[in-house]
């Protein structure tokens, strides 16, 4: 190593081993200062991690590793995702502690944050061991300060030569290197170091052994030269917030940016959007959606800039035009004449103002970026859909106030940036606010529709809770919000959120939109006793707690009538009528213009709600909704029906396993006649654009899974598509799925033997009819795939003896590749095992000992057939 590389040479501080052999032992060694304290509290992670606490063994004998805990614990919740979502997040919030990046009190003093199987036992029996860690943490931390206020020239980089670097207190890991000025908030005008490779952004974590300078050379990669690499050193130090770049810790998150060969600077945000950024000012954005934008600045120094956007859909591809003077000039295409959208003095003046104040509160450069973007795709949107200037300068009014407000009560300063942030990109993309993991699609629809219809009223509902805790509706009701459900909860911490999670900003809205609802509606619920109580409007509250623990969503319903209040339930408890009640709350809205539900589903009682009893009244009424301009229109479905049964993963999204409500943004009459429908478990199960759902199958799954109605329909669908030969596989596997859940004596039921037989009749069929349309070239390759992903999803849901059984009947008949049928039998094990690890936790047991000695006789066969090695590699993955 040269004397240069060794200048910017940082080490991990690492001193971990496996030795101990309890988590307990691991923290005692540590606070006895037998071993170093973090080191000593890693091991017990690791080990709890490792299943190291429980003793808990696996089908052949070895300790569960995390993934089986997980699964284990989703078995109870019927809900993986969600389970492992916090299951690692909890593990990744003590490893957060570990590498200093979260105080004791942000981790230790929320213990609902973490499984009480996990995490809670330490945080309880040794916090006073921790807290003596945040004092050191704090003395090093004050130390360190005082070292980097000292005067520096800020002109003078690592490029420049080697500078003395100061070595903090208490670092016995630490070697010099070059000087690197590092803010807290890095400045809005960084374009990283000039390095022209094409080199994509990443992470890291940081392992025993790492060093800055072997990270930064690893991801630029092979002929990377010093100087490049000390560049990136110093960059990485710098996006990450290191203040002491001589430290870095294992198990620390890095963030590691990107660049191309002609100079970009490239990261990448929370949401998948990559942000790049050139010398000349130059910025481009990729979304995950397909969605982006080049923004280039003008030359003279004087605030204008062009942008280029595109998308998938007619509304994202224009050109934005952004004058010295604050005019917005918007043209379809290139070459087309810009003319300014909103030419009215107040839309002029508020813009300015929200820009003004978004400059001076918003100091991440990505978030800058596509808030300024968010603004241009707002206008652009708002006059498609022609909402009134008024209305466009009122929003950006309200989004300047919550900027503009000062103080940290009730959220802080910083979180309202947050909202202010997220109020432009839901008013820019309504049908991008998702329920998350919450029960709360009721609400989550309303937000979607005021966002497009009344964007004004959002952001002051969002604005007035979060500079004063209360909203004041149109007719004058006030909420007081509780102060708790303000603080972000687990999903909401992501500036964006991640795909499908709920926004900070819908956290806001939809906590404060539900106690709207029972602040004015009275509330009847049975106790557990039998006891009826019937409080009167006002005496419910609705609460978000931060940090729930899987798979409770954090969502509590409380009577505060009685003393102490009673918990009643966990989810907003709103009715079809108490959904529209809300709407028109908000918006002002009187009658029945917000939702249409069927007559014989109808949830609450039918006030407000348009009631339809066949598929043409509901054709007619979304052709008048249209007409009379009244999109979008919320819509009562069941997500045990297609397809929203498939879109939930099978019920593991938020909400999901029951009703459910959605909004259609547009109808197209056709024939056949289609909708356009926004679900609220993110974009990519929404039916937007070329995606259009029809009208037939989404009043198909208005009515309950097992209404005669629902199979009837089916059963004449799937007899009109046999005899004109146009077989939906999708639809001929949900017929039976349907017929099998019925029970005797209904005469459509059918038995598990007979559900068997039929159903691996159906896959042979499916795999004739597919072979031979694909020799013929008229495979309909959509209807294959969702045929497949619709037979796969019931595998899943099999018993672990059928669900063998059919595996090796697709494999059989070519459904499966080996590739797919050793990865299926794979996963079968696995779910197996956790789901008789679930069964044996009970007391009794709740398993089934001839289903497991079937299942275990059908995989003992079926790895029997398989050649040594893949049988090898399935046991090998499987544990």
């Amino acid at each position: 190593m040269s004397a240069q590389e060794q200048n910017v040479e940082q080490k991990s501080d690492s001193r971990s081993d496996s030795t101990t052999k309890t988590p307990e032992s691991a923290v005692k060694e540590a606070s006895a200062g037998k071993e170093d304290l973090v080191s000593g509290i890693k091991k017990a992670i690791d080990l709890l991690k490792n299943g190291g606490r429980s003793g808990i063994t696996n089908e052949f004998g070895k300790p569960l590793i995390i993934d089986e805990m997980i699964d284990k614990q989703s078995k109870q919740s019927n809900d993986l995702q969600t389970s492992k979502r916090f299951v690692t997040g909890e593990i990744k919030a003590v490893k957060s502690f570990i590498t200093g990046e979260i105080k004791i009190p942000d981790v230790f003093g929320q213990a609902r944050m973490y499984n009480e199987n996990v995490v809670a036992p330490i945080a309880s029996q040794f916090k006073d061991v921790l807290q003596a860690a945040q004092s050191r943490d704090t003395s090093t931390s004050q130390a360190t300060d005082a070292q980097s206020s000292q005067p520096t020239d800020s002109r003078k980089t690592a490029a420049d030569g080697p500078q003395e670097a100061s070595k903090p207190a208490g670092d016995r890991g630490a070697v010099q290197m070059d000087a690197v000025t590092i803010t807290a908030s890095p400045d809005i005008a960084y374009k990283g170091e000039v390095i022209n490779r094409d080199v994509p952004p990443g992470t890291h974590t940081v392992e025993r052994g790492d060093t800055l300078t072997k990270i930064a050379k690893e991801h630029l990669g092979p002929g990377a030269t010093p100087e490049e690499i000390r560049a990136h050193v110093k960059e990485i130090a710098r996006v990450n917030h290191i203040p002491n770049p001589d430290l870095i810790r294992d198990g620390q998150e890095l963030v590691l940016p990107g660049h191309t060969a002609d100079g970009g600077f490239v990261t990448k945000d929370n949401a998948g959007s990559t942000l790049t950024r050139w010398q000349d000012g130059t910025e481009r954005v990729e979304n995950k959606d397909k969605t982006g934008f080049v923004r280039k600045p003008a030359e003279d120094g004087s605030g204008a800039y062009t942008e280029h956007h595109w998308g998938p859909q007619p509304e994202n591809n224009f050109e934005l035009t952004k004058t010295a003077d604050g005019k917005f000039l918007f043209a379809d295409k290139q070459g087309d004449q810009p003319k300014e959208l909103y030419d009215q003095e107040k839309v002029r003046t508020e813009r300015e103002r929200v820009m003004e104040q978004a400059e001076s509160n918003i100091t991440n450069p990505e978030e800058l970026a596509k808030f300024r973007a968010n603004m241009a795709e707002f206008e652009q949107r708002a006059h498609k859909q022609g909402l009134p200037p008024e209305e466009v300068a009122k929003f950006y009014s309200e989004t300047s106030r919550l900027l503009e407000s000062k103080g940290d009560q009730p959220v802080s300063q910083k979180d309202r940036t947050v909202l202010a942030e997220q109020l432009m990109d839901q008013a820019a993309h309504p049908t991008q606010v998702d329920q998350g993991y919450h029960n709360s699609c009721n609400v989550t629809t309303v937000e979607s529709r005021v966002y497009t219809r009344n964007p004004s009223e959002a952001a002051k509902m969002v604005t007035d809770v979060a500079t004063t805790g209360q909203y004041t509706a149109r007719d004058g009701t006030v909420v007081t919000v509780p102060p708790g459900s303000l603080t972000r909860d687990n999903e909401a911490q992501g500036n964006p959120p991640a795909y499908g999670e709920r926004s900070y900003a819908s956290q806001v809205f939809q906590v404060t939109a539900v106690n709207l609802h029972h602040q004015t509606t009275p509330y009847t619920y049975t106790d557990s006793a039998g006891t009826v109580h019937n409080v009167p409007a006002g005496g419910m509250r609705y609460e978000q707690i931060p940090n729930p623990v899987s798979p409770d969503t954090g969502e509590r319903l409380y009577d505060t009538t009685t003393n102490p209040p009673t918990l009643v339930g966990r989810s907003p408890a709103l009715t079809d009528d108490g959904i529209v009640r809300v709407n028109n709350l908000i918006t002002g809205d009187t009658g029945t213009g917000a939702m249409i539900d069927h007559a014989k589903w109808v949830y609450g009682d039918k006030t407000g709600v348009t009631t339809v009893n066949n598929e043409k009244e509901f054709n007619e009424q979304l052709a008048k909704a249209q007409a009379e301009g009244r999109m979008p229109i919320i819509i009562h479905v069941h997500t045990g029906n297609e397809p929203f049964l498939h879109d939930s993963g099978g019920g593991s999204a938020g909400g999901s396993g029951g009703d459910h409500v959605v909004t259609v943004t547009g109808y197209e009459a056709g024939p056949p006649a289609k909708v356009h429908v926004d679900n609220q478990w993110g974009e990519g199960v929404d039916y937007q654009g070329n995606k259009s759902m029809s009208v037939h199958d989404l009043y198909g799954a208005m009515r309950g899974p097992t209404h005669p109605d629902t199979i009837a329909d089916l059963q004449k669908d799937v007899k009109w598509d046999r005899e004109h030969g146009t077989i939906d596989t999708r639809k001929e596997f949900e017929l039976l799925r349907l017929e099998h859940n019925l029970k005797s004596p209904n005469p459509n039921a059918i038995s598990d033997a007979d559900f068997d037989r039929l159903m691996k009749e159906q896959m042979t069929a499916a795999a004739d009819r597919w072979k031979q349309q694909k020799a013929d070239g008229t495979l309909n390759e959509a209807e294959q795939r969702n045929g497949m992903e619709k037979l796969m999803d019931m595998v899943h849901s099999q018993p672990p003896d059928r669900q063998l059984g059919w595996i090796e009947h697709m494999h059989k008949q070519g459904l499966l590749t080996d590739a797919q049928y050793d990865t299926e039998i794979t996963k079968s094990i696995v779910s197996s095992r956790s789901q008789w690890a679930a069964e044996d936790a009970n007391t009794p047991s709740t398993g089934n000992p001839a289903e497991r000695r079937r299942a275990r006789a059908a995989l003992q066969d079926m790895l029997n057939a398989l050649p040594a090695d893949r049988r090898q590699a399935i046991m090998d993955n499987s544990r």
